[in-house]
């Protein structure tokens, strides 16, 4: 048999199976309640709707949309992107829009467009698993950055560059890396002063920024923040925009915002990717948004994710233990809640004991660019159903009772 392993590129070699997903089988079974996944409810799901629109789209112009799309995006779906960016203050024209097959397809061609081997990426602490994943494959060194409750910390930020520089270990800095509305995995919504020093921070030393926005418009309570790609004055900043968190995600369309040299540079990367994104996919979506369904059916969601939420917060209100270091974020929106341990305790050990309680949730070392964070992990409260949240919770506590006492 060939030895593949002699053939394999560094960038195969390199790629590790997750640990955390590997731990995660071991809670895969029908009885465990998994507050794992980023997924959203499958009940909120338009099925008719799509259905409806998906027979309406292939009656009226069904041998374009089973043809091949262009690489940059269907016109008619584009035309709705500015419409529907525009409530968010979002100003693009056509050529400022690339649709992409998911916006991990976006993840992906960052460091494909931007990352030699070596190169900096700054990112916040923790950052989402995905971003981790795509900027690892292709050799990136990323900084994690000091954040708190209102984001990435500019200041930080400023004195990570400094340093990298003063050290001299090679590499150029190409970017930052955010997830500034209800992150993944802190569920933190960044500040406008924050998004701002940031920017300026940026702009001063040539980065490109880069505003993964999945859950923007997942907005429970509070205040809207304007969006970084509103707030740049300096053509350098790209956005992520996907529906799969306020659609479905089965229809795998998402978009990039940015200037437009950049996305023509994008554009070139995705020929050789996927060739296009699928037309159909694009012209039901296309058609959901110009019949206003967003507004009737996104406003469903987000009544639902809130209410699930609530009922988390208040079972772990209820059913966590009262120990001195343990706390949780209460976000305004998204779909997650990051939980911080007492420094001594392991969110891995007490991921076994909680598998044995059968709930399960996911490791905060994986929202980590080197593995840190061990005392951290992530919940999510948009997938289950409100009475296996509260009695998730309730065998979570359990679990982290008898843990914390064992290990005191």
């Amino acid at each position: 048999m060939l030895d593949f392993e002699k053939l394999y590129s560094t960038t195969a070699r390199e790629t590790k199976k997750s640990a955390i997903r590997e731990l995660l089988k071991l809670a895969d079974r029908p009885e465990v309640i998994s507050f794992a996944g980023g997924w959203p409810s499958p009940d909120l799901f338009p099925v008719d709707a799509i259905s409806d629109l998906t027979v309406k789209v292939l009656k009226d112009r069904g041998r374009k949309v089973l043809h091949y799309s262009k690489a940059e995006g269907e016109v008619r779906l584009k035309e709705e992107l500015i419409r529907y960016m525009a409530k968010d203050g979002v100003q693009a024209a056509p050529e400022n829009i690339l649709v992409l097959t998911g916006s991990q397809q976006g993840l992906d061609m960052l460091p494909k467009a931007f990352v030699d081997r070596g190169d900096v990426v700054f990112v916040e602490t923790p950052t989402y698993v995905g971003a981790i994943q795509s900027f690892a494959n292709y050799g990136t060194r990323m900084v994690p950055v000091a954040t708190d409750d209102e984001g990435m910390d500019p200041e930080a930020l400023e004195k990570a560059i400094q340093e990298w520089k003063e050290r001299g270990e090679g590499g150029r800095l190409k970017m930052v890396y955010l997830i500034p509305d209800f992150q993944n995995p802190s569920g933190i919504t960044m500040s406008e002063e924050r998004r701002l020093g940031v920017l300026e921070v940026a702009a001063r030393h040539g980065l490109l920024v880069v505003d993964d926005a999945p859950y923007r418009d997942l907005r429970f309570e509070g205040e809207s923040v304007p969006s970084l790609y509103t707030l740049d004055k300096n053509e350098s900043v790209i956005s992520l925009y996907t529906f799969s968190k306020t659609l479905v995600p089965g229809l795998r369309v998402a978009w990039a915002v940015g200037p437009k040299s950049l996305i023509d540079k994008f554009t070139t990367l995705k020929q050789s990717v996927d060739l296009c994104s699928s037309a159909l996919a694009q012209h039901v979506v296309a058609e959901y948004l110009a019949a206003g369904m967003m507004e009737q059916y996104l406003p469903k969601f987000i009544d639902d994710y809130r209410a699930k939420r609530d009922i988390m917060l208040k079972a772990m209100d209820e059913y966590l233990p009262k120990l001195d270091g343990l706390k949780w974020t209460r976000p305004q929106g998204g779909l997650f809640i990051w939980i911080t341990l007492p420094e001594h305790l392991d969110a891995e050990k007490l991921f076994h004991a909680a598998v044995k309680e059968d709930v399960a949730f996911v490791l905060g070392s994986a929202f980590h660019p080197y593995g840190g964070l061990k005392n951290c992990f992530r919940l999510n409260f948009s997938f289950a159903e409100p009475d296996r949240i509260r009695e998730g919770v309730a065998r979570l506590g359990r679990a982290l009772d008898v843990f914390a006492k064992a290990s005191a």
